[in-house]
């Protein structure tokens, strides 16, 4: 038995204490029958949050957008749930949803999580043993991609002394796992490298970190833009995604919209970085909203 068609979690309040085990039972008794695993420390977790419905019913889910959109899922917080119904208002089938796993947030937790939002689903990580590891997990789940974050303070020092080996390798392990292979170097690793990633890597997926320039939208069009088109002229179907985010440094909403609006026409989709704290969700949400309506 699968349960993949529909899920629905009902975060926990301290009264409900016989509604937490019936539910555990029933998910662990699902669980034995299913690759689906529900984590009953996961809805212990849940207890001091305000009870909300999450389900993957969405009736945006065939809507069309001509521009694509990555939703990203990062360390959990206290508003995780806020982040999520953010995503699910918004997104649609031809978007891509990526969890960032790690050994403090099992890819469990986030796949459940992604679940409930339209798209294709997937996860990003920063060393090649994390690409060995989670490749035949995402495969196990349905998911579709996983994605290379090769940046010199997040990744094993062997492995950014030799960017264009290690990419290579993360795309071979994407592929030996049927999944498609998205490489999101550093800005420089782009800068420098594009042209022999591209002819010994094929990636499927490629994002373009531009967002250090994004509060100069015509700085970030004279970087994003030659990228693309290089990347369009070597291979059309390779799926382009220009990052912005809300943690640059005095930033705003008009600022990244106008940043990505400018190189709209070359892109294939935003990649979307953002902060955990109220006002970073608020630009979060604005940025999305917008998109929405504009794309």
């Amino acid at each position: 038995m699968k349960i993949y068609s529909y899920s629905i979690l009902t975060s926990i309040d301290q009264n409900n204490y016989f509604l937490l085990f019936f539910l555990s039972f029933f998910f662990l008794t699902l669980s034995l029958e299913s690759e689906f695993s529900f984590n009953i420390h996961y809805a212990l977790a849940e207890q001091k949050e305000p009870p909300i419905i999450i389900t993957t019913i969405n009736d945006n889910c065939d809507k069309t957008r001509g521009e694509r959109m990555n939703t990203i899922m990062m360390g959990w917080d206290q508003n995780k749930w806020v982040t999520i119904n953010i995503f699910k208002q918004y997104t649609n089938n031809r978007d891509l949803n990526t969890a960032h796993p790690n050994e403090n947030y099992p890819l469990n937790t986030y796949w459940y999580a992604l679940r409930q939002i339209c798209g294709s689903d997937g996860g990003e990580v920063q060393s090649l043993q994390e690409v060995q590891t989670y490749a035949p997990v995402i495969k196990s789940r349905g998911g579709s991609f996983i994605g290379y974050n090769i940046e010199k303070d997040l990744t094993p020092i062997n492995e950014v002394n030799d960017p264009i080996g290690s990419m290579v390798k993360a795309c071979d392990i994407a592929r030996q796992n049927g999944l498609k292979c998205l490489l999101a170097p550093s800005k420089a690793l782009t800068t420098q490298h594009l042209n022999d990633i591209l002819k010994n890597a094929h990636p499927e997926i490629y994002v373009i970190q531009g967002q250090s320039l994004q509060n100069d939208r015509i700085a970030y069009y004279q970087f994003v833009k030659p990228i693309l088109q290089k990347i369009e002229t070597f291979d059309s179907s390779i799926i382009t995604l220009s990052q912005v985010s809300t943690q640059r440094v005095g930033t705003t909403v008009a600022k990244m919209a106008a940043a990505y609006d400018i190189i709209d026409n070359y892109s294939d989709g935003v990649n979307i970085w953002y902060g955990t704290s109220q006002s970073q969700k608020n630009m979060l949400k604005q940025f999305v909203q917008w998109f929405d309506r504009r794309y």
